[in-house]
């Protein structure tokens, strides 16, 4: 075991009182439940597994899940020990009968909704723990720092503040939060105090960022590709280029072979077109519903975009879920967009 590596050279905003008040939660927990978010992205996945590997060197006894499966890209942080997935049932949440609930990486109800109707009957303590701007959820206690580019810098700064034991495999885990949700570091919310933690991470725990890039980035399906491509064929400029539309429907699922998660990340690539400002991607889901994804690449602010449409995130990242049909939707949220595109 190794100590959490401070984020040497920057302090953490979060304050000192909040930090103290969330690990006395923990201390006088004894059973703990660790959750995040359904379409768990690799910030999710990763602040859970840290979260149960730091717990459990405390001796807690700690269920660890995720109100959904794995995607694919990510099944190798659980080769080890799969994690629950808490879709299937509240009674394996009932049974543990933890004294302490952990959230980590939203604070949005919709993002929790399998979940949803243990949280509301459960009398446990309720600690989240978050980096996104928009919340709707009960909580007893909250560590939020909206200027931390990935939830799991924010869990890095509490494990360092607390003095708990980071293992390699938790060390890891926190390495694909903060680089996933920064993009690999590309993404302006990597500044100095993430590149700081990462760099932290490498030196203290021998994290291979080349290893972990690989694994995330270069093991990809041909479905995955086929489906990349008939989302560039969809795509669509507005707002004189300023706005690139595209979508996924149900029918590209199957014509390609591709699996719903394996469209992480493919938003990012109507970005490459110079004179695009915003990029949204609509995804047609199973039962009918529209998944949306937005990303700014300036000041053009897609977090309202998203909650006008029931969702919410980050001022250059954000998505919402609608009822649909597709062809309506995208009329909805491309008038939307031109809007604010438009605005001086």
């Amino acid at each position: 075991m190794h100590r959490c590596a401070n984020t040497v050279g920057s302090a953490s905003p979060i304050d000192a009182e909040v930090l103290a008040r969330a690990t006395a939660e923990v201390q006088r927990a004894s059973r703990v439940l660790v959750m995040s978010h359904w379409r768990p992205d690799g910030d999710a996945i990763g602040c859970v597994v840290a979260l149960r590997e730091v717990l459990r060197a405390l001796g807690k006894q700690v269920l660890a899940g995720l109100p959904d499966e794995i995607p694919g890209r990510y099944a190798f942080m659980a080769e080890s020990e799969p994690l629950a997935n808490f879709a299937a049932g509240r009674e394996q949440m009932d049974a543990f009968a933890p004294d302490l609930v952990i959230v980590a990486d939203t604070s949005a109800r919709g993002q929790l909704e399998p979940v949803v109707p243990f949280l509301e009957a459960s009398t446990a303590r309720r600690l989240v723990v978050d980096h996104h701007v928009t919340y709707d959820i009960d909580k007893s206690l909250e560590i939020r720092d909206t200027s931390a580019g990935a939830t799991g810098l924010v869990l890095a700064d509490w494990f360092a503040a607390a003095g708990w034991s980071v293992n390699r495999t938790a060390a890891d885990a926190l390495f694909v939060a903060m680089a996933t949700d920064t993009g690999w570091f590309r993404f302006s919310s990597a500044d100095g105090r993430m590149y700081r933690a990462a760099a932290g991470l490498i030196d203290a725990h021998g994290v291979q960022p080349d290893r972990l890039y690989q694994q995330l980035y270069l093991s990809e399906s041909p479905a995955r590709l086929r489906l990349l491509a008939e989302l560039l064929g969809s795509l669509e400029l507005h707002a004189g280029g300023r706005l690139a539309a595209c979508h996924v429907t149900r029918e590209m699922f199957e014509r390609t072979g591709a699996h719903y998660w394996e469209t992480e990340d493919l938003i990012n690539e109507p970005q490459r077109i110079g004179c695009v400002r915003v990029t949204v991607l609509l995804i047609e889901e199973p039962d009918g519903k529209v998944r949306m994804s937005l990303r700014s690449k300036d000041d053009v602010n897609v977090a309202t975009i998203a909650e006008q449409f029931g969702g919410g995130g980050h001022q250059r990242a954000a998505g919402a879920r609608a009822a649909g049909p597709l062809v309506e939707t995208k009329k909805k949220v491309v008038a939307a967009i031109e809007a604010a595109v438009n605005l001086p």
